[in-house]
C-alpha cells in the first residue's frame, strides 16, 4: 500500500442499506461490477471527502453520487423513519472480498440533489 507503484487497483465500495430496502445498494469506484461474497457492486461514479482531524467537533464524511441515474436518488427519497447506513469499504480488484481499509460505517443524516449529483 505505501509502495510508489503498484500492480494492485484499489476500489472503493459503498454500500448504502435501509429497513425499507429490498436489496442494498452496492456501487463501485470502478469501470466494471465488482462481485463479492455480499453481492454484486455496479460500477458507477462518486467522490468521498473524509474529515479533517480536527479533535474539537463530530467528523462528517461528505458522500457526493453522480444524479445522473436516478436510481440512488429515488431510493434516497423514498425513505422514512431511521436514516440510511452508508458503509465505505477499499478493496483489491484481485481480492475484492478481503478488505484492505474499513469498513467504515456512517449514518446518512442529510442528503441534497441537483441534476448532476447528490
Amino acid at each position: 500500500m505505501l509502495a510508489d507503484r503498484t500492480a494492485e487497483v484499489f476500489i472503493t465500495l459503498l454500500k448504502i442499506d435501509h429497513a425499507s430496502f429490498a436489496n442494498p445498494i452496492l456501487l463501485a469506484y470502478n469501470t466494471e461490477p465488482v462481485v463479492r461474497a455480499d453481492g454484486t457492486y455496479q460500477p458507477y461514479p462518486f467522490q468521498v471527502n473524509l474529515p479533517d482531524q480536527d479533535e474539537d467537533s463530530l467528523p462528517q464524511v461528505t458522500v457526493t453520487v453522480d444524479n445522473v441515474d436516478l436510481t440512488v436518488n429515488d431510493a434516497i427519497r423514498t425513505l422514512t423513519g431511521d436514516p440510511p447506513t452508508v458503509t465505505m469499504m477499499v478493496v483489491l480488484a484481485d481480492s475484492p472480498d478481503t478488505v484492505e481499509a474499513g469498513p467504515f460505517v456512517y449514518s446518512l443524516q442529510n442528503a441534497q440533489a441537483d441534476a448532476q449529483t447528490i
